[in-house]
């Protein structure tokens, strides 16, 4: 079951100043999974293949300095500050849904979600059955859900940029230069918290993904 919404923004300003910008809202639930495995129908529950929300956006400038531009229209400036173009691509989103196993809970299940997120303490471990002893044995039936609303892991808070430009050389050669910073704002992306409650480390988040820190890509191309 499928409800969403999806707005566009697309702007072409006075300047050489492009945008475009997405805003997608989405709740979706699937019937794919067995709650327990002697369950004679597949269960319904909140599915992580969408976010509830996502908004990208791409902004392209091209800057006012040389032939044909504002600024600088012949000289030595033109030369060295005419034809350069910024670009930059924004995204973000709510992380994925956490995926538990079968525990056993005597909270509420709404306030796991409260308190100061860190990294320490990604949700709030009150409440539950931290014994080894205690803890439900593999043919208990589940009495925990497998997925908490709002529980997610890191947010996607990404910021992409590069500059680059053209240097005509004969009428079918163009020389271009251009440098992409991939996660300009050198943001680590962080793996989701450990969820066994006998862990020491239950509640915490003790490792980054594979997710490229920043990384500066210059490039050089001959276009013929």
């Amino acid at each position: 079951k499928t409800h969403d919404v999806e707005a566009t923004f697309q702007r072409r300003f006075s300047s050489g100043f492009t945008l475009n910008a997405n805003y997608t809202g989405l709740y979706q639930r699937d019937k794919l999974y067995y709650h327990n495995e002697f369950d004679a129908d597949p269960s319904w529950r909140q599915s992580n293949t969408g976010v509830p929300h996502r908004f990208a956006a791409t902004g392209i400038w091209e800057l006012p300095f040389g032939r044909g531009r504002a600024l600088f229209h012949s000289g030595v400036l033109n030369h060295i500050l005419g034809g350069w173009q910024l670009a930059a691509t924004y995204e973000w989103q709510p992380g994925p849904l956490l995926d538990w196993g079968n525990l056993f809970y005597t909270g509420d299940p709404n306030s796991i979600n409260t308190g100061t997120r860190t990294l320490d303490q990604w949700f709030n471990t009150a409440g539950f059955e931290r014994d080894p002893a205690k803890t439900p044995a593999a043919f208990q039936a589940r009495v925990f859900p497998t997925r908490v609303d709002g529980v997610r892991g890191d947010t996607l808070n990404r910021l992409d940029t590069n500059i680059q430009r053209d240097f005509k050389i004969k009428e079918s050669f163009t020389l271009q230069l251009r440098m992409d910073a991939l996660n300009a704002m050198n943001r680590s992306q962080f793996e989701n918290p450990n969820l066994d409650p006998t862990s020491t480390n239950f509640g915490r988040v003790t490792n980054n993904t594979s997710s490229t820190m920043r990384f500066l890509l210059f490039q050089v191309r001959l276009k013929f």
